[in-house]
């Protein structure tokens, strides 16, 4: 108690300090993830959209019935979009949203640090990198970076596949976020109570930077083995007969997605290809009543109905279980980020591959982002999702 007492006392004494310490913070944190952008994929920022955040939220609220779920998807959607986009294609080159999940990250990472900034004096202040909160700040930093490449999602994912990072790496990291985010606001609340003490790392007169390590290990340990339940993104987009679907109307049935557009000439073909062959094989286990697959276009102005219609003959698929879907490029953009992947604009269009399997309760099963899919192991991942 007299250590939270001293906390409160330090914290009102210095009020003024600590909300500009935290709006310090929150520009130099902005003005970062801006200079990283733009000097990594290259230009200023020469847009900036609004998005209707209130309507898009009452659209999944009515689409999803789970409020958890519904929470969740809300949580990701955008508030506002910055960026660079193409003279010639009209796309974005780079771009940054801010969802409410992230605002809400970035908020409290700067109240967090600026109090402990704010409370404390000129040279403890800059002293902090090898205590306690330096660990936090760490924790939270890997984490919002973790965020922001999660399975390849936004500006910052294509910036480091460019860089050489693997995908692996980024998976890897994106297990560790759900444990770097709580493990970091832990280590910066208890550096922001020992900084109300007389000494740095003190608690109540015990010195808590080996519990408080022990603790940040254990947490990390934990969560390896646990991920978040994510589920597929509410839409309703039209398919190649003009016909809208529902992702509600796919609840029931193991689900293949995949993103394509009708003019690439790399990874489309070989992956619309190879999920071909791995229809087939569905056809021939008698399980296509309880497979669908889907292709999402990731070029809404050009792929219209019958443009995917053409397509999907060439390569010989069954439309009766199979929807290639497109519709507004708003409606479009926000189900191919919310499912986690990005396209940007160079000279063409440039994604990742991503393919997700979803189970029968609409929940995100598996995700693949390897080239070279093998329709047998896509098969035995199906028969799992569907026993």
């Amino acid at each position: 108690m007299s250590a939270l007492r001293a906390f409160s006392t330090r914290a009102r004494a210095k009020r003024w300090t600590v909300a500009a310490a935290t709006l310090a913070v929150f520009v130099v944190y902005q003005a970062l993830i801006l200079g990283i952008l733009v000097g990594g994929l290259g230009g200023v920022p020469n847009y900036l959209r609004l998005y209707p955040a209130w309507e898009n939220a009452r659209r999944i609220v009515r689409l999803t019935p789970s409020v958890t779920d519904a929470a969740v998807l809300i949580g990701r959607e955008p508030i506002f979009e910055y960026g660079r986009r193409h003279p010639v294609f009209g796309v974005a080159v780079w771009s940054f949203e801010l969802t409410w999940s992230s605002l809400l990250f970035f908020l409290s990472f700067s109240a967090l640090v600026g109090l402990y900034l704010g409370i404390g004096g000129l040279a403890a202040r800059w002293g902090a990198v090898g205590s306690l909160s330096g660990a936090g700040v760490v924790g939270l930093l890997g984490a919002s970076v973790s965020s922001l490449t999660h399975c390849g999602l936004g500006s910052f994912g294509v910036l480091l596949a460019v860089s050489g990072v693997s995908t692996t790496t980024l998976q890897w990291f994106g297990n560790l976020e759900p444990v770097l985010i709580p493990a970091g606001y832990a280590l910066i609340a208890l550096a922001i109570v020992a900084r109300a003490r007389a000494r740095p790392g003190l608690v109540g007169g015990r010195d808590v930077r080996a519990p408080a390590a022990v603790l940040a290990c254990l947490l990390l340990l934990s969560a390896c083995s646990r991920g978040r339940a994510e589920v597929m993104p509410a839409f309703a987009l039209v398919d190649q007969a003009g016909a809208v679907v529902k992702s509600e109307n796919l609840l029931g049935r193991a689900v293949v997605v995949s993103f394509v557009f009708t003019t690439c000439a790399e990874a489309c073909p070989l992956v619309t290809a190879q999920l071909a062959r791995t229809q087939s094989r569905v056809r021939a286990e008698k399980l296509d009543d309880r497979v669908r697959f889907i292709s999402i276009t990731l070029d809404p102005m050009t792929d219209r109905p019958e443009v995917l219609r053409r397509y999907a003959d060439v390569y010989g698929i069954d439309l009766a279980t199979w929807h290639f879907l497109t519709g507004a490029s708003d409606d479009v953009g926000r189900v191919v980020r919310a499912f986690g992947l990005s396209a940007v604009a160079r000279e063409r269009i440039v994604h990742g591959s991503l393919v997700v399997l979803v189970d029968r309760q609409g929940r995100i099963a598996e995700r693949r982002t390897d080239l070279e899919l093998d329709p047998e192991r896509l098969v035995v991942s199906l028969r799992k999702l569907l026993d």
